[in-house]
């Protein structure tokens, strides 16, 4: 092995350490700010002559399990942003949990490239927070814990509005998420073995209204 390669090893395995060694608070704070710095990296760099627009999301497939789901957007140039808050009831038929009931409450930030057009194709990042509040129902016996999601996401962006009012007015945007989970906090059962959730792939739909 050559001497350079020995080098980058040696640095990402004290990059590593020095990370694990961090508390939770630090390492969402670390996360949350990497991602606010790519944000303003990018869009610092976008200089396409086009008017902002904000967009209000819902998440149908929120409100149908129990739960409830509000995003603003911006778009400006070929960039999206979107801060939303969200919850959800997990159904059992997709939980690896079946012997518990599980909420989960949080919020979260995406940025997406949408393209000249605004519509079609889109890819961006997302991170999101999340409070899960667990209960196994045999006893009743109730637990908490937090997760920290960042990822990928993809989708389609269906503008209804006339080109000529900058697409403005209703659109649909079915997407699909691929998203590492870091278990900040976990519940702790004795009773019962209770699975962490590390990778999520969250496919779904949103329904919007561009201003």
């Amino acid at each position: 092995m050559s001497k350079e390669i020995k080098t980058v090893i040696l640095n990402i395995a004290g990059l590593k350490k020095k990370y694990s060694i961090l508390t939770t608070r630090k390492k969402t704070n670390l996360l949350v700010l990497l991602l606010t710095l790519f944000t303003v990296q990018v869009y610092s760099q976008s200089t396409a002559p086009m008017n902002g627009h904000f967009e209000l999301e819902v998440d149908p497939i929120a409100y149908l399990l129990k739960g409830y789901s509000l995003h603003i957007g911006y778009q400006k140039n070929k960039f999206r942003y979107d801060v939303g808050i969200f919850g959800v009831e997990t159904p059992k038929w997709i939980s690896s949990n079946k012997d518990f009931k599980e909420r989960s409450n949080g919020f979260g930030l995406k940025m997406d490239y949408v393209g000249a057009k605004t519509k079609g194709w889109f890819v961006g990042l997302e991170t999101d927070y999340s409070l899960i509040n667990t209960t196994y129902e045999s006893n009743g016996h109730k637990e908490s814990g937090e997760e920290l999601g960042l990822g990928i996401r993809s989708g389609y962006r269906f503008l209804f509005g006339k080109s000529k009012n900058n697409n403005k007015g209703f659109y649909l945007v079915p997407w699909i998420g691929f998203d590492k989970i870091f278990n900040t906090s976990k519940p702790n059962f004795t009773e019962a073995t209770y699975k962490l959730e590390t990778f999520r792939i969250f496919p779904t739909v949103h329904f919007g209204w561009r201003f």
